[in-house]
């Protein structure tokens, strides 16, 4: 019979050692993952930072020259305004290329 206690209390002890590494190494396994998450979220957001920086100079840049050269973007096009003289009146021309005017055309 103690043999049998003795035997039991060894693998009592066995087993609580066993299980205590087991969850050592899991704890730096997964404290090490975390960790690494973190460096990776904190140099995401370094990125992002410096990225909206040079955006924000970039557009100064851009929005200086536009005002001090009249410069356009590539497809953009420049909308004149020109003040209405007196004495003019705006004519319309009417656009006589319509459904009906074709129709009246024909007879």
């Amino acid at each position: 019979m103690r043999d049998f206690i003795k035997k039991k209390r060894y693998y009592k002890i066995l087993y609580l050692r066993i299980i205590l590494l087991v969850l050592i190494v899991l704890t730096v396994i997964f404290g090490k993952g975390a960790w690494n998450m973190y460096e990776k979220e904190r140099i995401a957001n370094e990125n992002l930072i410096n990225a909206e920086r040079e955006l924000s100079v970039i557009k100064g840049i851009e929005k200086e020259l536009r005002k001090k050269f009249d410069v356009v973007k590539e497809g953009e096009k420049v909308i004149m305004i020109v003040d209405k003289k007196e004495g003019t009146e705006n004519s319309v021309i009417k656009d006589k290329t319509g459904f009906w005017n074709w129709i009246k055309s024909i007879f």
